[in-house]
C-alpha cells in the first residue's frame, strides 16, 4: 500500500461548500476521500487524452493505405 502525503492546496469557498455538501450527503466519508476521487479522474481524463492523441496520429498515418478489402480485392483481380 502507498504511504499517504499530505498536500495543502487553495481552494474556493464554492468549491469547499460543494465538498462539504457530498459528504454530508454521504457520497463520500470524507473530503480527503472526494478530493482524491477527484485526483484519480483527473490523472484518467489526462492519460485517455494522451491515448487518443496517440490513436488519431496513427490513424493520420495510415489513412493513405489501401483498406483490407480492397487489398483483397485487387490481389483476386490480379490472380484473374
Amino acid at each position: 500500500m502507498n504511504a499517504a502525503i499530505q498536500i495543502n492546496i487553495n481552494t474556493t469557498p464554492f468549491i469547499l461548500d460543494e465538498l462539504d455538501h457530498m459528504v454530508d450527503e454521504k457520497i463520500f466519508p470524507s473530503k480527503n476521500d472526494a478530493i482524491n476521487e477527484a485526483f484519480h479522474l483527473l490523472i484518467r481524463k489526462y492519460r485517455l487524452s494522451k491515448i487518443e492523441k496517440k490513436i488519431d496520429s496513427v490513424r493520420m498515418d495510415t489513412e493513405n493505405f489501401r483498406s483490407v478489402a480492397e487489398a483483397v480485392l485487387s490481389s483476386r483481380e490480379e490472380e484473374d
